[in-house]
């Protein structure tokens, strides 16, 4: 599993999974704002373009609202149904340290779950490798 990793890739494992908790975090705890249309539409010139172009700006923005919230909640089940199939010990590191609104340090972390650091970190690291695969995050590398 993550014994054969050399450190280079251990890296591109956190950073990725880094990369997509946080984005948990943004979906799960900032507000969407969704866009409304204009009341009126603003001009826009055609140089020697087609002028039988039609647009419809509420659709659009009907598309862009749909799929922004599909993503939003795809992005949020995904992550917490990979989370779910860790064991207890790594659910656990993964859930305090990177999926609450106001993340605590590593050694907070480690104080709260009463572990040590190198325990810590080889647990952390082998939930992000397992989560990494479920979810088949980019890592640079091929995850086997």
């Amino acid at each position: 599993m993550n014994e054969t990793l050399t450190l280079a890739q251990k890296k591109a494992v956190r950073a990725a999974m880094e990369e997509r908790l946080a984005l948990y975090r943004s979906c799960k705890y900032s507000g969407f704002e969704r866009r409304e249309a204009r009341t009126t539409a603003s001009y826009d010139p055609r140089y020697h373009g087609a002028t039988n172009v039609v647009s419809d700006p509420t659709a659009q923005i009907a598309v862009y609202n749909v799929n922004e919230q599909m993503h939003r909640s795809y992005v949020c089940d995904s992550v917490e149904i990979a989370l779910s199939l860790l064991p207890d010990k790594q659910r656990s590191i993964i859930e305090t340290r990177y999926m609450r609104q106001n993340t605590p340090t590593d050694t907070q972390v480690c104080d709260r779950l009463s572990m040590s650091k190198d325990t810590y970190d080889r647990q952390r690291l082998a939930a992000m490798y397992e989560m990494a695969l479920f979810l088949e995050v980019d890592c640079g590398f091929e995850l086997t």
